[in-house]
């Protein structure tokens, strides 16, 4: 009876914890201008907000089709209700383990949302358009069903995350690894069907039927060699540890993935599914710290991608300290005190750094006075060439409408029509869309109408002094061709 309502307190506990996360990020979503993720948070919502006024969004493979799906009605209602349901995402998650866990232990379901929504990735991160919560959840929900041994639709759902994001390839292949070790052949084979499902709908719409290497736009980042951010060292996820998962799982996270794979103190789950959760854990750690190594596939070395496995980080973790809760009380005691210590302290050094609300960057302050000076000077039909996804939500400007907005790597003076606008910034044009100022400025069929330089200097990308020009095409003598880098 005693046990029992001890296990009533502990779920209690994961509830309110949980729900109080939740307010409190969902109340930092709504109040904040800004948002984590860049300009990439502002290019999901965009594409899920214009993906049923131009259906080929949904095959959009930067956008990613499954995520476009799920959150093209939650785009209609504005960007901050977008950055809200990414918030939403994250307590999905903490219901997903608490599920996996409950069955095993329910003395550490109230360590779920404390690890989960304390973790410096998900506070950096959460308030945001990003797609790595979602794809977080997905993640989990297809390990919660190995772990069911609904083997069949695990797979399924397994097949369908290179379409949420890309790396869902090496978390598919893991799992494809593991069905086989089962001989469980037939289900093998259901990992395709998310592959066929979009590339036949891919070939039929777009007439590509390699459709899936064609559209995938980090393959073509390395096949043409346009990646803009470089390399970095192969430890770089390693040493950005503290400042992803946090203390407690640079200390503790080792020693979970050790004692699954030497140790047999996992007595209420298959020994093998826990092999699943290990290694789709390391090789997507080890997959991302190669390619940012290498410089491949467009890779930034961004810290955010890890939020997709973290997770399973925490999953391990606490059925780690399972063990530690079914011996004497000491440990039990020394445990709490440890995990609370560090939990804190994670909240206020990490949180400490953070704003409150988020407010936009240098960039995107630059860009309201841009989109000011285009609602004086521009009319409603005149085609802009930019590249700058804030400058689309401020200026409510549809980046689909090929008769309102071209992206500025389609800039070329063979197609450009006489009258057309040129909006060139020193993050976008140099480094993605590799289009030097200088190439603009040579042309005398384009006229500078004005130039945008920030009060206080600052660097952008790749050390470039941040500035905006706007050009207006005059004439159509120019017709040279693309630059070379181009």
């Amino acid at each position: 009876m005693q046990n029992s309502k001890l296990q009533r307190i502990q779920l209690a506990l994961f509830w309110i914890l949980g729900f109080l996360f939740t307010l409190f990020l969902s109340y930092w979503a709504i109040i904040s201008e800004g948002a984590w993720g860049g300009m990439d948070s502002y290019e999901h919502y965009l594409i899920s907000r214009y993906s049923w006024q131009h259906p080929e969004l949904f095959l959009n493979n930067w956008g990613k089709p499954v995520f476009t799906l799920f959150h093209s009605i939650v785009a209609q209602f504005g960007f901050t209700f977008f950055k809200v349901v990414n918030v939403l995402w994250i307590l999905v998650a903490s219901i997903i383990l608490k599920i996996m866990l409950q069955r095993i232990a329910t003395s550490v379901l109230p360590f779920i949302p404390l690890l989960l929504f304390s973790s410096p990735i998900v506070l950096r991160n959460a308030v945001s358009g990003l797609t790595e919560p979602f794809t977080a959840v997905l993640v989990l929900l297809s390990l919660l069903l190995f772990l069911k041994k609904k083997w069949g639709i695990a797979a399924i759902l397994g097949g369908f995350l290179p379409y949420v994001r890309s790396e869902g390839y090496v978390i598919a292949f893991v799992m494809g690894l593991f069905l086989l070790s089962e001989k469980r052949y037939r289900y093998f084979l259901y990992l395709s069907v998310g592959s066929l499902i979009f590339n036949t709908l891919g070939g039929i719409i777009t007439g590509d039927w390699i459709w899936i290497y064609n559209s995938n736009p980090y393959i073509e980042a390395q096949v043409l060699s346009k990646g803009a951010c470089g390399s970095g060292s192969l430890w770089h996820y390693f040493y950005q540890s503290e400042f992803i998962f946090g203390w407690l799982f640079l200390v503790l996270t080792p020693l979970a993935l050790f004692s699954v794979f030497k140790h047999s103190i996992f007595r209420k789950v298959n020994k093998k599914i826990l092999f699943l959760f290990a290694s789709i854990f390391l090789c997507y750690f080890g997959i991302h710290s190669f390619i940012w190594w290498k410089g491949m596939m467009g890779s930034c070395g961004y810290t955010r991608v890890m939020l997709v496995i973290l997770p399973i980080s925490i999953f391990l973790l606490l059925y780690l300290m399972v063990y530690f809760f079914e011996n004497k009380s000491k440990k039990l005691y020394f445990l709490s005190l440890l995990i609370a210590t560090i939990i804190g302290s994670t909240i206020f050094f990490d949180f400490g750094n953070r704003t409150f609300p988020l407010d936009i960057d240098k960039e995107q302050k630059e860009m309201i006075r841009v989109a000011k000076w285009l609602k004086k000077n521009t009319l409603e039909k005149d085609l802009l060439y930019f590249q700058f996804p804030y400058l689309n939500v401020i200026g409510d400007i549809n980046p689909f409408n090929p008769e309102k907005q071209m992206k500025l790597f389609h800039f070329g003076f063979k197609h450009a029509p006489v009258g057309s606008y040129v909006i060139w910034d020193a993050h976008f044009g140099p480094n993605d869309c590799h289009l030097p100022l200088q190439y603009l400025k040579e042309s005398q069929d384009l006229i500078q109408l004005t130039h945008f330089v920030p009060k206080e200097p600052f660097k952008t990308m790749n050390n470039h002094d941040f500035e905006v020009y706007i050009f207006k095409r005059i004439g159509n003598k120019d017709k040279r061709d693309k630059p070379h880098a181009y």
